[in-house]
């Protein structure tokens, strides 16, 4: 369900010109996932601990393609997180 919901995502994001540059998912850790999405110099990074229940939701802004991220911690979303409406809820602020 997972990757499907990911595959289902990528259309949504290419349309506001952002790309996935990261994903993660843990199985073993109560389907913990971590996404990071954007531009060439700003990016969302999506943290979703699955025991917890928690989506924690981090900024960066990069002065080059190669620099890594420094991120900065915007909120923290309770509940299940696991259907990504929050994940397209928080890109349209950052990337319109």
């Amino acid at each position: 369900m997972h990757f499907l919901s990911i595959a289902g995502l990528e259309p949504k994001l290419s349309a506001r010109k952002v790309r996935i540059f990261r994903h993660q998912y843990d199985y073993l850790n109560f389907g913990s996932w971590i996404l990071e999405i954007g531009q060439p110099h700003k990016r969302l990074r999506f943290v979703r601990d699955g025991k917890e229940r928690l989506l924690f939701v981090s900024m960066a802004d990069l002065s080059s393609q190669g620099e890594r991220p420094d991120w900065n911690e915007t909120r923290t979303i309770p509940g299940d997180g696991s259907d990504f409406a929050e994940v397209l809820k928080e890109i349209d602020p950052h990337f319109s």
